[in-house]
């Protein structure tokens, strides 16, 4: 686990400073050694999206580096969503909407 941990150390950076191919690699790596998408999503790029967003409410990022950080999350999860919804599919989810 240690190494999927720093995994999820380097994604969370890649998302923070918005390197959009280190974060789809990092996110493809990580499922490689077997995280979850969910956990990959969680605890991977979440927290470095957020610490973006953190540093421009603090003035140390401007609204670019926010976007580019969105960017890399947005890259990242394109790589883990067909297994986040195999995951859904084998687990028997069914859309939240409905009726």
């Amino acid at each position: 686990m240690a190494a999927i941990k720093d995994v999820f150390e380097k994604l969370n950076n890649a998302v923070l400073w918005g390197e959009e191919g280190e974060a789809a690699k990092l996110a493809q790596e990580a499922l490689d050694a077997g995280a979850a998408a969910r956990d990959i999503i969680k605890d991977g790029m979440s927290p470095g999206v957020q610490e973006a967003g953190n540093k421009f409410n603090d003035g140390e990022f401007f609204l670019p580096e926010l976007m580019l950080a969105g960017e890399a999350m947005k890259a990242g999860i394109a790589v883990v969503m067909p297994a986040l919804l195999a995951d859904a599919a084998k687990h028997g989810a069914e859309s939240a909407g409905k009726i």
